[in-house]
């Protein structure tokens, strides 16, 4: 007959397994997306999506395959400048919306677009303009709107220049998650 003690090794040696299996399937299930193409992993080189998204955080991004990004998602995108690094910015515009920027200040449709991080909505040394978005034409900005490089700046991007939606932040572990 077991003792008390030996039953309860063999219950905790059965939680680790479990524990191990469910670890190495979340792993193979990330690593399968990885090589068919399905996600892509990327890693933040500047500030201008904080503090929602930090310098160094590193996100998985699902890849649109054609489908169009929808108003407010966190986005990756080729940057527009040549050669420059792949973008993170926030859909803000889609097509058919109206966007003005007037006094520094981004209205959508009429409405005030503020960031979803708290601060100032404006954008130092932007000129006020006006634009109708175009069909597959989108307005991408930084929550960080005073240290975003966006369309402020180098105008509405084409829907081909956008690959696919941030999804998941896997590093750094404390603040890993879903991205809204």
């Amino acid at each position: 007959m077991a003792s008390g003690k030996e039953g309860k090794k063999r219950g905790v040696g059965f939680i680790r397994l479990m524990i191990s299996f469910a670890v190495l399937l979340v792993l193979g299930v990330a690593w399968a997306l990885l090589y068919t193409g399905q996600v892509r992993a990327v890693e933040v080189t500047s500030g201008s999506m904080e503090p929602t998204i930090a310098i160094g955080d590193r996100l998985l991004v699902t890849l649109l395959d054609g489908r169009a990004p929808l108003y407010g998602q966190v986005v990756a995108l080729k940057s527009p400048d040549d050669n420059g690094p792949d973008l993170v910015k926030r859909v803000v515009g889609v097509p058919g919306d109206k966007i003005e920027l007037r006094k520094g200040i981004l209205y959508r449709n009429g409405q005030l677009e503020s960031p979803p991080a708290p601060g100032e909505n404006w954008h130092p040394g932007a000129k006020d303009f006006e634009i109708l978005l175009a069909p597959n034409k989108f307005f991408v900005a930084g929550d960080n709107r005073p240290k975003s490089h966006d369309s402020t700046e180098f105008g509405a991007v084409d829907g081909s220049m956008i690959y696919g939606i941030v999804t998941y932040r896997y590093s750094p572990w404390n603040q890993r998650g879903r991205i809204e």
